[in-house]
């Protein structure tokens, strides 16, 4: 009897987890590996050899894709078949990368440059038809009947869904060492999303009191602390990093790879500490904010996969702050808290401009998102898990992101323009002070993550690690069989 083939993405997270998955589900199924150069796949040779039936390396296709040519005619066709036959435009698709996207990122007005960013509008489309066809190549050559993933790679996301193909990544289930198997490239279960409706109605009265504090990512508080804003600490990160930037502007990495610049990454990391005493001089604590009511607004990560892919409709944070602050009551302030790992990528007088709003206040560095949570009206976010953290603490969530679980609570709303933003505000305004309301949203987000996630003690700490678990593993294979029958 024939094996059906799984094929099986290692990309440079969990590595050795998946490469033990794999060799789990090899006893049933072809394991079919892509990864990206013939270093990595050393790597896997070495830990778990014999393990798959075949191995496609994407430095290979990708450079024979660039060497047969294409010209800027052929390109544009290809292109316009392409948004044909996934409905989705390129110019989405190039949004989405960090490095042909950079003109989308309106946030991070000192993140570092990259050569890419300044190709020509051909070249990004010869970019996304290198990514499209590869993984058509893998769908076509292979006909697998499941695809494996760290995170969801958009263009094999909207290839798998065309073709009916099961295309599964494991996900932070936004609780503590919780995980749940993502099913879209918008961070989506769709079994969550329908369990937390269902509870939305089974909860509409709540009958008990069950504890259902909220526990923290596991992932987050580790890296968080590690964060230092001191000069002797940048000063000696750059010490420690510049070997490597000469060997790379020795070798020509940087014009090979497109990616970023000699050197780029000295002026955030050297501006952070100053831009850390700035908020230490102008943020403000909640004793400062007496007499108003406070509304809260976490700024993200930028650039980071949990806006440009999870949002790709809108990630503008200035402008979300700009309609919040005209629609905010006199009595209203807007708190925005910078987010711990951006601390230098934007500058000075992207900050000035939230403190010449009249109705706009910085957050003082030192004070907690919980504590802001606690002690403010509602939320606002575009993603991320401070709106997750908000409904355990029973406050009303204003949304900017189109596929948030949580959109689908009673006590959130999304919005996508100024005038919905406007009116949910106040809408939100009026529920925070119900609180058999918002304890239903609570319970009913809660139960939903306890039923469809499941535990992985341990696993933040191999996100870089090669090295081969079968317990970890078995846990993965065990609800692969259990939720998907694999």
């Amino acid at each position: 009897m024939n094996k059906e083939n799984i094929v099986v993405s290692i990309g440079n997270t969990l590595v050795g987890v998946w490469l033990s998955v794999a060799k789990l589900l090899s006893n049933n199924f072809n394991i079919v590996i892509t990864t990206s150069n013939s270093f990595s796949k050393g790597i896997m040779d070495n830990a778990v050899p014999g393990v798959y039936s075949d191995i496609e390396l994407e430095k290979d296709f990708f450079d024979e894709f660039v060497r047969r040519g294409m010209s800027k005619e052929e390109i544009i066709k290809q292109a316009m078949l392409v948004e044909g036959k996934y409905g989705i435009a390129c110019s989405m698709l190039i949004s989405h990368q960090r490095g042909i996207g950079k003109g989308y990122i309106f946030d991070v007005d000192r993140h570092p440059d990259m050569l890419r960013s300044w190709w020509p509008h051909e070249k990004k489309l010869l970019e996304v038809l290198k990514l499209i066809s590869f993984w058509e190549y893998i769908v076509d050559k292979y006909k697998p009947v499941l695809f494996l993933s760290s995170f969801h790679i958009k263009e094999l996301s909207i290839i798998a869904r065309h073709n009916k193909i099961k295309y599964l990544s494991l996900g932070y289930a936004k609780y503590g060492n919780r995980r749940i198997w993502i099913e879209n490239e918008y961070y989506q279960n769709f079994d969550l999303t329908e369990k937390v409706k269902e509870n939305v109605k089974k909860y509409s009265v709540l009958d008990n009191n069950e504890p259902m504090n909220y526990v923290q990512d596991d992932r987050l508080e580790d890296i968080i602390n590690k964060e230092s804003f001191t000069m002797v600490d940048a000063l000696r990160k750059s010490l420690l990093r510049l070997p490597g930037e000469l060997e790379r502007l020795v070798t020509g990495y940087h014009k090979k790879t497109q990616g970023y610049k000699f050197m780029q990454w000295y002026s955030p990391m050297l501006r952070k500490p100053f831009i850390y005493k700035y908020f230490l001089k102008y943020g403000k604590k909640v004793e400062d904010l007496k007499g108003y009511k406070l509304f809260f607004f976490p700024m993200h990560l930028e650039p980071e996969y949990a806006v440009s892919s999870l949002s790709p409709e809108f990630n503008n944070s200035m402008e979300l702050i700009a309609w919040l602050s005209k629609s905010l009551p006199a009595n209203g302030i807007l708190v925005v808290k910078e987010h711990p790992l951006s601390f230098g990528v934007r500058s000075k007088s992207y900050y000035d401009r939230f403190r010449k709003m009249a109705n706009v206040v910085l957050a003082h560095p030192e004070i907690s998102v919980l504590e802001w949570i606690q002690n403010s009206e509602l939320v606002s976010i575009i993603t991320g898990t401070v709106g997750i953290e908000a409904v355990y603490n029973e406050k009303p969530v204003l949304t900017f992101g189109k596929y948030n679980i949580i959109n689908n609570l009673p006590t959130v709303r999304y919005v996508n323009n100024f005038d919905s933003a406007k009116q949910a505000l106040h809408e939100l305004i009026r529920l925070s002070n119900d609180t058999n309301l918002l304890k239903v949203s609570k319970k009913a987000l809660y139960c939903a993550q306890m039923d469809v996630s499941f535990e992985m003690p341990g696993l933040v700490k191999l996100l870089k690690s090669d090295t081969i678990n079968m317990e970890l593993a078995g846990i993965v294979v065990n609800n692969l069989k259990d939720k998907y029958n694999i």
